[in-house]
C-alpha cells in the first residue's frame, strides 16, 4: 500500500478491509451448485433455505418439484410407501431428472442452485455432477446426519410441508454414508447457525 510507505500505518487496516469486501463480493458472485442430501427429518431442507438466504441462491426441492409433478398428472400413485405409489423408481428418477434439468437453467442463468433431496441414489448424484460439468461450475456436497430418534421426532412434529415422508421411511431413505465418497458430513444435531456457518465456510474454500 502506497499510504503505508508514505507514512501512514493505519492505512494498512484500511486497505485490507477493501481487499475483504473485494473477496466477499468474489465469494457471493462464484456461481456454484450445491447439492444438500440425507435422510427425512435430518434438517437439510432448514439448512438449504437458510444457506440460501445467506448466499443468495436458488433451491430446487425434490419435495416439490415431486408435488408439482404429481399435481400436474406427469406422475400418480399415492404417497408413504417406499418403491410404490409416488415412489416407484421410475417416479423417483423423473423428479431427479426434472430436478438436474431446472438446475442446468437456473446455473446456465447465473444463478448458484441448492439442491435439496435425499440423494441417496449415486445415478442421481452423477447426474447432477454431469450438469455442473457441462457448465464448468464448481460442486460442493453436503450429507445431513442425526440420530435415528432425532430424525423421527422432528417427522412426527412437523406441521404441513411438501415432504411426503413418514418416521417409518426415515431409516431405509437414509443416504450410505461409505458409498457418498467426497460429501462433507453435517451433524445437525447441533445449532442451525453453526451448520450454516461451516457450510459457508466449506462454500468458499479455494476462492
Amino acid at each position: 500500500c502506497i499510504r503505508v510507505t508514505q507514512g501512514r500505518p493505519e492505512a494498512r487496516d484500511d486497505a485490507r478491509a477493501h481487499q475483504d469486501i473485494a473477496l466477499a463480493h468474489l465469494r457471493l458472485g462464484t456461481v456454484r451448485l450445491i447439492i444438500v442430501g440425507g435422510g427425512p427429518g435430518t434438517g437439510k431442507s432448514t439448512l438449504s433455505q437458510s444457506l440460501a438466504r445467506d448466499i443468495e441462491a436458488q433451491v430446487l426441492s425434490t419435495d416439490d418439484i415431486r408435488r408439482e409433478l404429481h399435481q400436474g398428472g406427469l406422475i400418480g400413485g399415492p404417497a408413504g410407501t417406499l418403491q410404490a405409489g409416488l415412489y416407484t423408481p421410475e417416479n423417483v428418477d423423473r423428479v431427479y431428472d426434472e430436478v438436474c434439468r431446472r438446475a442446468k437453467e437456473l446455473l446456465a442463468g447465473g444463478h448458484t442452485v441448492i439442491l435439496d433431496g435425499t440423494w441417496r441414489d449415486p445415478r442421481h448424484r452423477r447426474s447432477a455432477h454431469e450438469v455442473a460439468d457441462d457448465l464448468s461450475v464448481p460442486v460442493v456436497e453436503f450429507v445431513c446426519t442425526t440420530t435415528l430418534d432425532e430424525a423421527e421426532r422432528r417427522i412426527a412434529g412437523r406441521g404441513p410441508t411438501s415432504s411426503d415422508a413418514t418416521a417409518e421411511m426415515a431409516a431405509p431413505l437414509t443416504p450410505d454414508l461409505d458409498d457418498w465418497v467426497g460429501a462433507h458430513r453435517m451433524d445437525t444435531s447441533r445449532p442451525l447457525s453453526d451448520s450454516i456457518a461451516e457450510a459457508k465456510q466449506i462454500c468458499c474454500v479455494g476462492i
